[in-house]
């Protein structure tokens, strides 16, 4: 099987129509300007068997896959030379996508990371940041200095192949938008945090701590002090992803206030052999 590249959305269309079924195994949640980017940047490809369909975006350290699988007696064979991710997306526990691991594990696949979603609802104006960590300074960034150090910090805590990496250019519209903050602990660097408004909701991009400056409470500073900030602004709808076995990370959220929603993703891996 040959991977080919996408040149045009009427050829997506084209697919879709072929291949998108009711009752298929699929995690592709790409939308129409997903597909439109994606094809300008001449980053989107595609690989199908007779009755199964794969997209794949090209990112920076591995091939994304969207996939609709109408035959899971049929397998897809990718390159051996590239590494492959995809994500499952479904409702909490009881829902764990079985049927969609052990295809792809037929194909290949190992399962890799469980992220899961926690939202929280403030009053606004009513969260009052703790007073308790005198060493933690919350800062917006908007020196070139914090802007590159929150991207180095943030690209050192991205999982390699699953981790959405922030550009330069998105970091710098993060920092005009003043929604990138840094802290400090005792005039040092500590970490950073991310943030970004999607259908009126607050949603949390990624709060990473400098290793130096672990269990000083630079992370529960951060994330008071991004609650307090927004909530002051009047929004009260809070939403973060989470990594299921980082446990001190989902500690911090639900102490803050976040609760578990009954969604998740499962990543799975399929790495070059050479």
């Amino acid at each position: 099987m040959k991977i080919e590249k996408i040149v045009d959305l009427s050829q997506v269309e084209q697919l879709l129509m072929q291949y998108k079924k009711r009752g298929g195994l699929t995690n592709n949640f790409l939308l129409p300007d997903g597909y439109k980017r994606l094809i300008q940047q001449q980053k989107l490809f595609y690989i199908t068997s007779s009755s199964n369909l794969c997209f794949i975006e090209e990112k920076e350290t591995c091939m994304r896959v969207y996939y609709h699988i109408n035959n899971e007696d049929e397998h897809i064979s990718f390159p051996e030379q590239l590494n492959f991710a995809l994500e499952i997306l479904y409702r909490g526990d009881n829902y764990y996508p079985s049927n969609d691991v052990i295809y792809w594990d037929s194909c290949g696949f190992r399962e890799n990371l469980i992220r899961d979603l926690y939202e929280a609802k403030f009053e606004p104006k009513s969260f009052a940041i703790s007073k308790g960590e005198t060493c933690v300074e919350i800062k917006t960034a908007e020196k070139e200095e914090d802007i590159f150090y929150a991207k180095k910090l943030f690209d050192a805590s991205f999982d390699v192949y699953t981790g959405d990496y922030l550009s330069i250019e998105e970091i710098k519209d993060l920092s005009e938008n003043k929604q990138l903050y840094v802290a400090y602990y005792k005039s040092q660097k500590a970490g950073a945090l991310h943030s970004y408004i999607h259908a009126n909701k607050v949603w949390l991009g990624h709060l990473a701590v400098d290793n130096d400056f672990r269990g000083n409470h630079v992370g529960k500073a951060l994330l008071n002090h991004f609650i307090d900030n927004y909530c002051r602004n009047g929004y009260d709808n809070f939403a973060l992803w989470v990594q299921k076995a980082n446990i001190p990370a989902v500690t911090m959220y639900k102490s803050a206030g976040f609760g578990y929603r009954n969604k998740s993703t499962l990543s799975m891996l399929k790495l070059k052999t050479a």
